[in-house]
């Protein structure tokens, strides 16, 4: 997930954002993290210090109450993380030009409008845009894990997937578990292999990502992953597994 930082000095408006901003996360809980919503830049200056964020969403008013601006805030943004998404929502109308001058590279700018349903609507929009512009980004680089899950299209960094697993309770449903927790969505397990090459089949119910290995017991069965998630495989995968790992580092 990408996070998603909101400033706006207005408690009123802040309180209105917040709302949509739950809404919209309540759609699409797998995009954005909400790592923080404040009326301070002081407070995002120290999270891009403590977190350094990359691939961020940041919405941000451009006229804060303080000795830092928008502006000079999207600045310290843009230094930290080059590929950061920023948004000015606002009322100044003269703020795109200067943007431009000061080599901000905002993606968009939303006029704060006298309704809230039409600053949903904005916000809703501009998320959307957001998130498929960083998700192609990626998708540029790097193998992705894709399925769907409540309707939604969701991208995980393939380097982040450890296995994935036939569902205890519903075996039409699937339980993939990565790196940054856990997503049970309906499919078939043949299915993601064949779509997915790359995963390894240790048992009729479980493929793993055999590049976040980290050791194999053979006498128990046991393969230990990334974050120390281990899983048992079949016995009567035992001889294409030790193939598989002939690295003595993995025995």
């Amino acid at each position: 997930m990408y996070p998603l930082i909101i400033c706006e000095d207005s408690i009123g408006q802040l309180n209105a954002i917040r709302q949509i901003i739950n809404l919209y996360t309540g759609f699409y809980e797998s995009r954005f993290n909400v790592s923080l919503i404040t009326s301070s830049p002081h407070e995002v200056l120290d999270y891009l210090e403590t977190y350094q964020p990359k691939k961020g969403v940041f919405l941000l008013d451009v006229h804060l109450n303080s000795t830092i601006d928008g502006l000079d805030l999207a600045e310290a943004i843009r230094k930290n993380d080059v590929n950061a998404k920023i948004v000015f929502i606002t009322t100044d109308e003269h703020a795109a030009p200067l943007t431009f001058k000061r080599n901000l590279e905002a993606m968009s700018f939303i006029e704060k409008p006298s309704n809230v349903e039409e600053l949903r609507k904005n916000i809703f929009e501009t998320l959307n845009i957001a998130y498929n512009r960083l998700t192609t980004s990626l998708d540029e680089k790097k193998q992705l894990f894709t399925f769907s899950r409540y309707g939604e299209t969701v991208n995980i960094d393939f380097e982040k997937v450890l296995y994935l697993q036939t569902s205890i309770e519903e075996s039409h449903k699937l339980t993939l578990t990565t790196t940054l927790g856990e997503y049970e969505f309906s499919g078939s397990l043949i299915k993601c292999e064949e779509n997915f090459p790359e995963l390894f089949r240790i048992s009729k119910s479980a493929l793993i990502n055999p590049g976040n290995v980290v050791s194999i017991n053979y006498k128990n069965r046991d393969i230990v992953l990334k974050n120390n998630h281990i899983i048992q495989y079949a016995f009567r995968r035992a001889k294409s597994i030790k193939e598989k790992f002939s690295n003595p580092n993995k025995n």
